[in-house]
């Protein structure tokens, strides 16, 4: 029998899925995986293969983690294709765009416990640490007693992305 502890942790993952899911119905999850979709599609077929695929998920989580740094771990050639083969079904070799996006969806719902820890994590740095330090710096640093206090996140944000930037990278 489950503990009112783990009830609890499973009832928040599970409105955390939901929430993630519906996401994946809006317009701007459709438009960037369009703008994905596209970019791969060279011959304007209307349809993208496996390869085009693992293009299409590369360009779509980087686009992600361009907006929250991290967010997102970039798929492997053959994690598409696997996924691709169990989505699709037996002997299918493209998707269309309204297959991809239904692919798409169902990755970040099949991905949401990383994918949720990496927005936590975020939204801590953009809500909590960097407001925090950027407090200290305005208190602190004499030339930036006068600037705004948005203005320093502002700038404490665009390192913090180069910053993780780099260490994926490397």
């Amino acid at each position: 029998e489950r503990s009112g502890k783990e009830e609890r942790s499973s009832r928040k993952i599970s409105i955390i899925v939901t929430m993630l899911w519906e996401v994946t119905k809006s317009d701007a999850f459709k438009k960037s995986v369009g703008v994905a979709f596209v970019k791969v599609d060279r011959n304007n077929s209307g349809t993208i293969d496996k390869d085009e695929m693992t293009l299409a998920m590369c360009h779509f989580v980087f686009q992600l983690s361009k907006r929250i740094p991290g967010i997102a771990e970039v798929p492997t050639r053959s994690e598409v294709d696997d996924f691709f083969d169990e989505f699709a079904g037996p002997g299918k070799t493209e998707m269309n765009l309204e297959e991809f996006e239904r692919f798409v969806a169902e990755w970040v719902k099949r991905n949401s416990s990383n994918f949720l820890a990496l927005v936590s994590t975020g939204l801590a740095m953009n809500f909590v640490v960097i407001p925090a330090c950027a407090g200290v710096l305005k208190r602190e640093v004499d030339i930036l007693h006068r600037v705004p206090k948005a203005l320093i996140c502002m700038g404490l944000t665009l390192v913090a992305k180069k910053v993780m930037e780099s260490l994926q990278r490397d």
